[in-house]
């Protein structure tokens, strides 16, 4: 495959060697083999985006132990850094494969056959054990298993199957206002039915049929039907690998029906929230109504990807034809997979959190309650088009077998985790061009017999998954990622089951998400920690009795110094100043003296006189380590460097970790 000149200049911020041919990287195809494991399981897409991101910080990991700068993800992967004579890509191949293998086989145990299968396909032994980091395969090993041990209190409370918990965030478990149940008073149509929180539905099996076919519940018979509960409520407590926390991506409140607040909806518009609202609900039920089959292979495409891999093995999938494009080695997929997955997860923890928070309706019971009794035009169901029906028999454009996800509508997850990914892509690339036309993947999605261009779907006739159609072959097209992304967040309204804001504020919280992570991933990649609010203290070096630095930094990366140092006649000298830490984890501060007052009592912030003095570079290492170089500009000073140590952290701040 041909090479990206596009994404030249960040592959070289990051250190990148030359590509070679897409075939020589192993890390896509077990990609490929952790989707197919994807598609046989529980689709779940916080727990399988967090289970990509392991998968990726691992295959991360083992390769930048056979690296000369890159810093591994996980701390306690940061001391296998191999000799730079054992820097091959032999090596980096057998090391990537046994740590993907291993973190498979730890979240679909009953896959091993797949998984062994692709181990003995690339002649390595899926027996291997050893976890003695003198072998490129025990290392690889080695890495799975602390990236596993790192995860394992992560928030996700994944030795219970990632049941709901209480936890700090949310201290009380999960628990609905609405019933499942259409006959109780709390669902929709009923008096007590509270349409500013979500309900759960109560879904078709399939077991029972009506006149055409389709799937109902049969109140008689409870094997016809499925209650709801809300999938990981829970998930915005989940440790993040680049944000701050959830809580510092926490969008506004969406609109509430009957308040009469003033409210500024995500396009800007000014109301009350009850006319947001209700405009927003109606906005949805216009959609339904004038359903087309360009629309519907839209709503289709984008609601679970092509072969069912969830949104964020979908984006992967994309991004598998992207390393095909591009021709990745071993070197650039991990970091493309590592800055993609933990996008994914990022967002997922951050739009799981507001929809924990504000425990939205979804479209299909607001839409229910508030035009029950109603004469309406929607989508009337599978292969009957669009027609006048009453409100409280409204279906999203859904399969009948699961109507609508299990869990509240705001933030959208398709929007946070499509304008994460667009944003990795497009940073990781160095270029927002998707489509061009030319390159094709070695994949035939589409089914139209030929391998497919990257950056473009065609649906044939009887591509339709929810009813026959389309009548006629229907083309998507992405010039740009981020096309792509605000397709992938629109669909949803196509599919009924997101309002407006739920869907731009979804996206709104995938750009801050990606933005972090590329900063983080070119940070290690580069071989420093990105500078965070973890570093906050007090840090000393050793060789330099009675000096020290107190760092105070904030979520935003911004670095306040005050170094207590001596002058040339070995009197007590301050230094302060303050600078934003750069992408790559470096930060150079501005350094100005101080003199003219004493603090007590009659202290004048009038008598205090500053002076340039020079700059101090930091770059951190690890959370306890840091290296520094001081540049003086005043006369007498020469230059020098610190090998700094942690000697206090107030705050106890997260530092570095997975």
């Amino acid at each position: 495959m041909r090479h990206s000149l596009l994404r030249s200049a960040l592959l070289l911020a990051l250190g990148c060697s030359a590509a070679l041919p897409a075939a020589a990287s192993v890390v896509r195809e077990w990609n490929e083999t952790l989707l197919e494991a994807v598609r046989e399981n529980a689709p779940r897409p916080t727990v399988v985006s967090r289970t990509l991101f392991m998968t990726s910080a691992a295959a991360y990991d083992a390769w930048a132990a056979f690296d000369a700068r890159a810093l591994a993800a996980t701390p306690a992967n940061r001391g296998l850094r191999r000799p730079s004579a054992e820097h091959t890509e032999a090596n980096r191949r057998i090391a990537v494969s046994h740590a993907m293998f291993q973190l498979l086989l730890h979240a679909y145990p009953s896959e091993r056959p797949r998984f062994e299968a692709r181990m003995r396909a690339l002649g390595l032994d899926p027996g291997f054990q050893s976890t003695d980091p003198a072998t490129p395969a025990g290392l690889g090993n080695r890495v799975a298993q602390n990236v596993i041990s790192a995860r394992a209190n992560d928030g996700s409370n994944a030795a219970r199957n990632f049941a709901d918990t209480a936890n700090a965030v949310f201290p009380v478990p999960y628990a609905a206002v609405n019933a499942a149940d259409p006959a109780a008073p709390n669902a929709p149509g009923g008096a007590q039915f509270d349409l500013n929180h979500w309900q759960p539905l109560r879904v078709p099996t399939g077991t029972v049929r009506d006149a055409q076919g389709q799937p109902v519940v049969d109140p008689t018979r409870p094997e016809s039907y499925r209650d709801q509960t809300f999938l990981t409520p829970h998930w915005g407590s989940v440790r993040p690998f680049a944000i701050a926390s959830a809580a510092a991506l926490l969008p506004p409140a969406p609109p509430r029906h009957g308040s009469q607040e003033p409210y500024v909806d995500a396009m800007g518009q000014r109301s009350t929230s009850h006319e947001a609202f209700v405009r927003q609900v109606t906005e949805v039920l216009e959609i339904s109504g004038a359903l087309d089959d360009r629309t519907k292979v839209i709503a289709e495409f984008w609601a679970d990807g092509p072969r069912s891999e969830t949104p964020p093995g979908h984006w992967n999938q994309l991004a598998q034809g992207v390393s095909l494009r591009d021709g990745h080695d071993i070197g650039a997929d991990v970091r493309l997979f590592l800055a993609l997955n933990g996008a994914l997860m990022d967002a997922g923890i951050a739009t799981w959190n507001a929809k924990r928070v504000y425990d939205l309706v979804r479209p299909v019971s607001a839409i229910r309650h508030l035009f029950h009794g109603e004469q309406v035009r929607a989508w009337v169901g599978p292969n009957q088009g669009t027609g006048m029906i009453l409100g409280q028999h409204w279906q999203p454009y859904q399969e009948s077998t699961f109507v609508t996800p299990p869990f509240s509508e705001f933030t959208s997850g398709h929007s946070g985790f499509s304008a994460a990914s667009a944003a990795v892509l497009e940073g990781m690339t160095g270029s927002p061009r998707f489509f061009d036309g030319v390159t094709r993947i070695d994949r035939d999605l589409d089914r139209d017999g030929q391998p497919d261009l990257i950056g473009e779907f065609r649906a044939q006739p009887g591509y339709l998954r929810f009813e026959t159609g389309p009548a006629a072959p229907v083309v998507l097209r992405w010039p740009t990622f981020k096309d792509a992304a605000d397709e992938a967040g629109f669909s949803r309204l196509y599919g009924g089951i997101h309002f407006q804001d739920g869907d731009l504020r979804g996206r709104e919280i995938g750009e801050q998400v990606g933005a972090a992570v590329l900063q983080r991933v070119q940070a290690l990649a580069s071989g420093a920690l990105p500078i965070g609010a973890g570093f906050t203290g007090v840090w000393m070096d050793p060789a330099r009795d009675g000096e020290g630095l107190s760092l105070q930094i904030d979520a935003a990366g911004t670095v306040v110094v005050q170094w207590n140092t001596y002058d040339n006649e070995r009197r007590q000298m301050w230094l302060v100043g303050s600078a934003r830490a750069n992408p790559d984890g470096s930060v150079t501060v501005p350094l100005i003296s101080t003199s003219g007052a004493r603090f007590g009592v009659a202290f004048n912030p009038a008598d205090v006189r500053t002076q340039a003095f020079g700059s101090l570079s930091l770059r951190f290492t690890d959370c306890d380590r840091a290296e520094a170089s001081y540049t003086p500009t005043v006369a007498g000073y020469g230059a020098g460097q610190l090998r700094l140590q942690r000697l206090f952290n107030p705050g106890g701040s997260r530092c570095g970790e997975l």
